[in-house]
C-alpha cells in the first residue's frame, strides 16, 4: 500500500554493502570491504552520474562501519545547499558559523563562511564509537567554489586523524588536483537495464502494484539509467493509478503531467517568497528527476505563459528569464542560475 510523503528512493535504499550485490557495483564493493576489515577509511571520492549508486554505496559502507553508531558519526551536506536551507534544516552548523562570525563581525554569516566553518569545526567534534574519526559526506562536491575547495584542502592537511570525507561528484575535472590526490577515487556508471528491472520488480512486489510489462519497460526507458528518476517515476504512476492496472499509456501520461506539476510548484513557492521550498523542489528536478537546466528553464517558460497572473507581470518575468538564459548559455552553473532566478522572482515588485 502507498503511504503519503514516503519517498521510495529512501524506503528501498540499500543499507549495507551486501544489499548492493547484483547491482553491477562489485568492483566498488571489493575494495570497500577491505577498508571495513581494517576498520579504517581513506578519504573517498565517488564520481558518476546521478542515480548510479554513489550515495547509496557511501551510506551502505558507513552503516557497515559504524553499525548502531551511524547517526552519531556521519553527517551529510550538499555543496548546493543554500544559506536558508542550512538555517532551516542544518541549524547546528548555522549556529556554529554564527558564533565564529560574531567573533569577527556583526550580522549573519554568508554561505561561504558557513561552509568554511563546517570544515573547521567538524574535525573537532567528538566521536561516538571505538573508531577515532567521524565522516562527512559532501554531495555535489563539484559545485564547491575554488575558494571553498582550498578551505577543504587545508582541513584535509590538518585533520586526517579525526575525520574522513566522502565526496559525491559528477565531474571529476572540477575537483582541484590537491584534493583529488588525497582521495581514493571510484568511478560509477549508470546501472544496466537488467539491474534496474530487478530493483523495480522487487518494489512492485512489495507495494503490490498491478503493472504491464510494456509499462515497466516504458518506466525504465524514461529513467535513462538514473535509478532515482526511475523509482520516482514508478511511484508517481503508482500513486495516480493506485489499485488499477497500469499500462504504458498511463506511464507516458503521468510522466509529463507529474514533471509539469513539480515545475509549477517551484514557480508558486518562488512567487510566494518561500525560497527554501522553491529551491528544494528545484533540486528535486535536477537530482531526483535528472532534468537539465535547459529542460527546467523551457518548462518554466511554457508553464508561465498560462500561469494565472496578470500579463504585465509576465512581461517583467520573461525579461528576467532572458537574462538568466544568457548566463546559462555562457556556461554558468545551471542550478545556481535558476536558484538566483527564483530568488529574483520572489523579490520583484509586481502589481
Amino acid at each position: 500500500m502507498l503511504r503519503e510523503n514516503e519517498l521510495w528512493t529512501e524506503k528501498y535504499r540499500p543499507m549495507t554493502l551486501d544489499n548492493l550485490i547484483g547491482l553491477g557495483l562489485e568492483d566498488k564493493i571489493q575494495p570497500l570491504r577491505g577498508f571495513l576489515e581494517k576498520k579504517n577509511l581513506p578519504h573517498l571520492l565517488f564520481v558518476g552520474p546521478p542515480g548510479s549508486g554513489r550515495t547509496s554505496t557511501a551510506l551502505s559502507l558507513l552503516h557497515d562501519l559504524f553499525l548502531d553508531y551511524f547517526s552519531s558519526n556521519v553527517e551529510e551536506i550538499s555543496a548546493t545547499d543554500s544559506k536558508d536551507y542550512i538555517l532551516k534544516y542544518k541549524r547546528k552548523w548555522y549556529n556554529l558559523a554564527q558564533q565564529d562570525y560574531n567573533r569577527q563581525e556583526s550580522g549573519s554569516p554568508g554561505l561561504n563562511f558557513i561552509l568554511k566553518s563546517i570544515f573547521r569545526n567538524f574535525p573537532m567534534m567528538r566521536t561516538f564509537s571505538d573508531l577515532p574519526f567521524r565522516v562527512l559526506i559532501i554531495k555535489n562536491a563539484d559545485s564547491l567554489s575554488m575558494d571553498i575547495q582550498q578551505a577543504l584542502r587545508r582541513t584535509l592537511e590538518k585533520s586526517s586523524r579525526t575525520c574522513r570525507f566522502i565526496l559525491i561528484s559528477e565531474n571529476l575535472s572540477k575537483i582541484i588536483a590537491p584534493i583529488r590526490s588525497r582521495f581514493v577515487v571510484l568511478h560509477f556508471n549508470p546501472l544496466e537495464a537488467p539491474q534496474i528491472t530487478a530493483i523495480l520488480r522487487y518494489i512492485i512486489s512489495m507495494e503490490k502494484i498491478d503493472i504491464e510489462e510494456e509499462a515497466l519497460s516504458a518506466i525504465i526507458y524514461l529513467g535513462r539509467g538514473n535509478m532515482i528518476r526511475t523509482i520516482n517515476m514508478l511511484q508517481a504512476v503508482a500513486s495516480v493509478f493506485e489499485g488499477k492496472p497500469i499500462g504504458s499509456d498511463s506511464v507516458y501520461q503521468v510522466s509529463q503531467q507529474f514533471i509539469d506539476f513539480k515545475v509549477k510548484q517551484v514557480i508558486e513557492f518562488a512567487l510566494n517568497k518561500n525560497f527554501i521550498d522553491a529551491r528544494e523542489k528545484l533540486r528535486e528536478l535536477f537530482l531526483q528527476y535528472g532534468l537539465s537546466g535547459k529542460q527546467i528553464y523551457d518548462k518554466i517558460r511554457r508553464i508561465m505563459v498560462k500561469f494565472p497572473i496578470p500579463e504585465d507581470w509576465k512581461v517583467v518575468i520573461f525579461e528576467l528569464m532572458g537574462e538568466y538564459e544568457v548566463r546559462m548559455q555562457k556556461g554558468s552553473n545551471e542550478e545556481i542560475q535558476l536558484s538566483a532566478f527564483l530568488t529574483q522572482l520572489g523579490v520583484l515588485q509586481l502589481g
